[in-house]
């Protein structure tokens, strides 16, 4: 019995690193789309009807709302930069900060946090997919 545990030992041993070439190609095209898809998200959730104050023919959104479009600075602002195995979604518009976390004068306006938690469910789950697959092969 304890040769063969030491036996599956070195089977599972001499595969590590075909696993983890696997792992990190395909991580890498799951982090850079995942840093893709969080910006595509950002950018959708600033369309539609707001409910705060209204400014000429802006309506601006409410606390807690994610920010409404006006002139789409904020959206414009929106990158990825990204290099192998990491990636970051920033915003380089002035107005970003104060938005997410709002001000003394002004509550948070959240946009960039609620896509970021979302896709990281998304992204452990595909993750946890791929570490199986990897080690079925």
């Amino acid at each position: 019995m304890a040769r063969n545990s030491v036996l599956i030992g070195k089977v599972m041993f001499n595969r590590i690193p075909a696993i983890a070439r696997a792992l990190s190609t395909d991580s890498n095209k799951l982090v850079q789309k995942t840093a893709l898809d969080v910006q595509a998200e950002i950018a959708t959730s600033m369309e539609g009807a707001r409910h705060g104050r209204r400014y000429g023919g802006h309506v601006a959104s409410a606390p807690g709302e994610k920010p409404a479009r006006d002139m789409g600075t904020l959206a414009g602002s929106l990158g990825v930069k990204s290099s192998y195995n990491h990636a970051t979604v920033f915003v380089s518009a002035a107005h970003g900060p104060h938005l997410e976390y709002g001000t003394r004068f002004m509550a948070p306006r959240p946009y960039l946090r609620p896509a970021a938690r979302k896709f990281n469910v998304i992204f452990q789950f595909a993750m946890q997919a791929m570490v199986d697959r990897a080690m079925r092969k």
